[in-house]
């Protein structure tokens, strides 16, 4: 087999441009148990939008994988993050997605006054909508 090295992508990223965040706002959704989601339109990219990274108004970031697992073709076109580890509070939320390269967008979606009604542990597990 072909042995795959970090130099073989370097010519191919330097012609990638920048990731873009399509629409500069997003909005909060809430589930029946008081659950925050974070809703926007995906990220755009040449080869794909690998992962997006969210900063909170208190100057935290969580990083969060995108669905490009399920298959490129398969990815939807709004991303409902859920919210994990945050206190209860309001919070303006910045988003920026990350290409498969790791170059980051300049461009971001906001999401502002954004409640945390409760605090949401996370599930140690990858897409847990993925039968193990």
């Amino acid at each position: 087999p072909y042995a795959v090295t970090k130099a073989d992508f370097i010519s191919e990223r330097k012609h990638n441009s920048l990731p873009v965040m399509p629409n500069a706002y997003g909005h909060t959704e809430y589930d029946e148990n008081g659950n925050t989601y974070l809703c926007f339109d995906k990220g755009e990219s040449d080869d794909f939008v690998h992962s997006y990274a969210v900063f909170y108004s208190d100057g935290t970031r969580y990083d969060y994988f995108s669905d490009f697992y399920k298959g490129i073709s398969s990815m939807a076109d709004e991303v409902k993050l859920p919210v994990y580890s945050k206190s209860p509070g309001v919070y303006n939320i910045k988003v920026y997605a990350i290409d498969s390269y790791g170059s980051i967008s300049d461009s971001y979606t906001s999401i502002d006054r954004s409640e945390v009604r409760r605090r949401k542990t996370y599930r140690r597990k990858l897409a847990p909508e993925i039968k193990y």
